[in-house]
Order: structure tokens, then C-alpha cells, then sequence
């Protein structure tokens, strides 16, 4: 409930923030980042919760998960805080922005992306290791089951689809250009 609950709230703030040229935009953003932080403090618990259910209760595993979706969490607290809004003149009104340097944003905001993507690696291995071991365990019992119906049954294709997405975001968030201006910069 939490995951969607946060994930609702973040993309109405990111409509919500279209039709906004006031100042007041800053608080859409706060909350913005807010419910970013919940959503991946919830995915994160959830993700280490399923590694831990799938990779034989596995608590280390499951920290690992769990300490490694936090990077971006972090990441997303940084920009909470370090949000500024500026004044322009009409027809934009007002600009939420960053007043931290954009030679300490942008590696960290990679970082924070990248760092979603080994969770889902690790998620992903633990289940090709499952399916593995029960199409093994199937063939020792005489059980014909395809290698592709583990795959879909365990989750393999779920679980590639999200890294491949989680992989073209944190490449697109590494290459996006930004405007930048003494002490101010927006992207």
C-alpha cells in the first residue's frame, strides 16, 4: 500500500507541478522528493523481503538489498535539501533548483541510479539460482518441466525488464544536460 500510495503522490506532484508558476512549486517539489524517499525506502524493504523469501532466507542478502536501494534514498534527501526557488520573470514564474555545486550533483545523482540497479542484479541471480535448482530437482523426480516455464514462473522476465529500465534511466540521468548559471543550475 505504501509503494503505491508514494508512487501516486510523486507523480501527481510532477503534474501538479506543471500548471504551477508560482514559488509555490517549491512545496510540490519538497513533496516530490518526500514521497520519492518513501517510495524507495518501500520498494527497497520489498525487494530484500522477496530476496530473502526466494534466496533460502538469506538475511545478508536481504541487507545488502536493503542497504543498497538506501543510496538513492539518500541521494533524494540531499535534493530535498538542497532545493532553492528562484523568481523569473513571466512566462515561467518561478525556478525550483539545486543551490549545491553541479560538480557534486551529478555523480551523485548517477550514484543514487546506478545503485538501484544492484538490487534487481542481485534479485535476479537469486531467482535464476531458484529456478535452476528446481528444474534440477524436477529432473531427479522425472518432472518435465521447460527451463522457459521456471523462467516465467520465478519472475526472470519481471526482473530483466526492470533492470533494463533501471539501466536506461541511470544512463539517460548521466547524460542529461542542464542549464547552469553562477551559483544556480536547474536540470
Amino acid at each position: 500500500m505504501l509503494l503505491h500510495l508514494s508512487a501516486a503522490v510523486y507523480l501527481l506532484t510532477q503534474v501538479a507541478n506543471t500548471f504551477f508558476t508560482t514559488c509555490k512549486r517549491y512545496i510540490l517539489s519538497v513533496l516530490e522528493c518526500s514521497a520519492a524517499v518513501t517510495f524507495n525506502v518501500a520498494n527497497g524493504g520489498f525487494t530484500a523481503l522477496r530476496a530473502y523469501a526466494i534466496g533460502n532466507r538469506s538475511v545478508l542478502l536481504a541487507l545488502a538489498i536493503f542497504l543498497s536501494s538506501l543510496v538513492n534514498t539518500a541521494t533524494k534527501i540531499y535534493e530535498a535539501a538542497s532545493l532553492v526557488a528562484v523568481f523569473a520573470p513571466w512566462p515561467i514564474g518561478c525556478i525550483i533548483s539545486s543551490s549545491s555545486d553541479i560538480k557534486v550533483d551529478r555523480p551523485l545523482y548517477v550514484t543514487g541510479q546506478a545503485s538501484t540497479i544492484i538490487p534487481e542484479v542481485l534479485l535476479l541471480a537469486v531467482t535464476w539460482r531458484s529456478a535452476y535448482h528446481t528444474a534440477k530437482l524436477a529432473k531427479a523426480v522425472q518432472i518435465d518441466t521447460p527451463f522457459t516455464m521456471l523462467f516465467l514462473r520465478d519472475g526472470t522476465i519481471y526482473f530483466v525488464t526492470i533492470l533494463v529500465l533501471l539501466i536506461i534511466n541511470a544512463t539517460l540521468e548521466a547524460t542529461t544536460v542542464g542549464i547552469s548559471s553562477p551559483g544556480l543550475h536547474a536540470t
